[in-house]
């Protein structure tokens, strides 16, 4: 057991975010069945106390709780910063409420700080190749408006898979797609499918109606067909409306999916 005195936050935890809500259920999970792992802990290498490598959840949940000491495993071996920073990637991953953009900002720091190959970190993290590509692209390519929504919204409203379908958009347009996204809670598959269309890539073409007065038409491939939407051209946010309308007709049509 350690005083939780001389228990310190590890200021290079991938980790970043510990939801009150979390925290709360961890809290009263120990107060009812008590610690059922111990904390990773390491010397702080002034020896003032100890850094915790892995358990900063528990450690927040215990000082909530009023504890004293909560139980420990101390590695005094662990000294090397890349191996710790793996480890606790690692850990992480393995749990829920790890954000898109910790685990994204951990690979970048291993690929940029401690100057790993992208094979090596996929070696080390047991990540794929892809899902490393996706993941570095969220740092590189989504615009910082939305990257910044992304942290104020609870976990899941935009997942890795979201994130990266967003990517592929230039900056200008991400964040109000990222909105639409959130508004119209729409699934990884959703948004991808519609990226892929033409007026979402400044491309979408017009062609005139039997009267002569200027139509629009757009087609949204889905799992049971396409759809086409034909609207005469009228003031007002064409985007919105025509993404409104093919979803409430595709999840009237096909129910939508679960993913």
């Amino acid at each position: 057991m350690i005083d939780v005195r001389e228990l310190k936050a590890d200021p290079d935890q991938p980790r970043q975010r510990f939801p009150a809500e979390a925290i709360d259920a961890m809290a009263a999970s120990i107060e009812a069945r008590g610690f059922q792992q111990p904390l990773k802990v390491r010397p702080a290498p002034d020896g003032g106390g100890y850094y915790i490598i892995d358990g900063e959840m528990r450690y927040r949940s215990a000082l909530q709780l009023g504890q004293q000491e909560v139980p420990c495993w101390v590695f005094e071996d662990e000294t090397d910063p890349r191996d710790i920073f793996l480890d606790q990637i690692v850990a992480n991953e393995q749990r829920v409420n790890f954000q898109p953009y910790e685990v994204a900002h951990a690979v970048v720091r291993l690929r940029d700080y401690f100057e790993m190959p992208l094979d090596r970190i996929a070696k080390e993290t047991g990540f794929s190749a892809p899902k490393i590509s996706k993941l570095i692209a969220l740092v590189e390519k989504v615009d910082p408006q939305v990257q910044a929504m992304v942290r104020d919204l609870p976990p899941g409203e935009l997942t890795m898979n979201h994130l990266y379908s967003i990517s592929k958009l230039p900056p200008v347009k991400q964040p109000g797609l990222a909105s639409l996204v959130v508004d119209q809670h729409l699934t990884a598959s959703e948004t991808e499918m519609l990226i892929r269309r033409k007026e979402l890539t400044g491309e979408g073409s017009s062609s005139p109606s039997p009267r002569g007065r200027p139509r629009k038409r757009f087609r949204y491939p889905t799992d049971y067909g396409e759809v086409v939407i034909s609207l005469k051209e009228q003031p007002g946010d064409f985007k919105e409306r025509q993404l409104k309308a093919l979803l409430q007709a595709k999840r009237q049509l096909v129910g939508g999916d679960n993913e």
